[in-house]
């Protein structure tokens, strides 16, 4: 199973958007797929039309096998609500999220716990998308550690664009920890404009920008109403609006995303086997 992250250091920027469309899209080529909602707001069930859950909070809380209450060991496979669309399942989360980490800081090596998690059902996926919240939390960091690479949207702004600084020096920052433990860092898989209007000197400037940035440039998804539209009616754009130019974008992003992703996991099994 391979898992890409999908984070910003600034909200708002379409994260979750991208998370579900992608996700869709995967699973609409015969992709099973799992969506792991990172963030406590639980946008990622919302927008696909279901009902929040603390599935995410459960999965990290319920992992001592002599623990007692909510912190008995329970399989991943509890905690993941199935059949959200055919070949596309939730693991979600609500705000019992910031409860989790306030009673998990302090735990030794609990950074793991997420990519541990994951690895009870990595033989039942073919992909993990994650969305990560805006913060610099735990919960931020236990995602990233699980990700075998990490997907960056990014919209026209000033304050966008310090947001992609400020998401790549934390990304960094990771992968310098990381590197003397021998340990496999995430790796950047790219960054693409969504929001983008090319008419607007401001989504212009956006290309000149993510141009000059040292990743891997993915297609720009353009600005439309029928994406807040999509969400507000928890479809994805392949359900609500499939002729819109929405849809169009998101499917050759999928469609950008899953080579890089067999780029990134062919350059780490050869370093691994070296």
């Amino acid at each position: 199973m391979l898992t890409l992250g999908v984070s910003n250091l600034k909200g708002g920027v379409g994260k979750t958007t991208t998370v579900i469309n992608l996700a869709a899209a995967f699973a609409a080529r015969g992709l099973k797929t799992l969506v792991v909602d990172a963030d406590p707001q639980g946008h990622a069930m919302l927008f696909l039309g279901g009902v929040r859950s603390a599935g995410l909070s459960g999965a990290l809380l319920a992992t001592d096998p002599h623990g007692g209450g909510d912190t008995r060991y329970a399989p991943l496979s509890d905690f993941i609500t199935v059949g959200v669309r055919p070949d596309l399942d939730v693991l979600s989360a609500d705000p019992s999220l910031n409860a989790a980490e306030r009673r998990l800081s302090g735990e030794l090596g609990v950074e793991w716990r997420l990519k541990q998690r994951l690895m009870e059902v990595q033989t039942r996926y073919h992909l993990c998308l994650i969305d990560i919240g805006p913060k610099a939390d735990l919960a931020s960091t236990m995602a990233l550690l699980a990700s075998t690479a990490v997907l960056i949207p990014v919209e026209p702004g000033e304050a966008a664009r310090q947001s992609v600084m400020d998401t790549l020096a934390r990304f960094e920052s990771i992968q310098r920890a990381l590197t003397p433990m021998g340990a496999t860092a995430p790796a950047a898989l790219g960054c693409f404009a969504n929001k983008v209007d090319a008419r607007e000197h401001l989504s212009r400037s956006l290309g000149t920008f993510l141009d000059e940035l040292p990743l891997p440039r993915g297609p720009d998804v353009r600005r439309g109403v029928q994406i807040a539209e999509a969400a507000g009616a928890g479809q994805t754009l392949q359900e609500h609006a499939p002729r819109s130019k929405g849809a169009d974008d998101f499917a050759q992003l999928a469609t950008w995303t899953a080579a890089k992703l067999s780029e990134v996991n062919h350059a780490q099994n050869h370093a691994q086997n070296r």
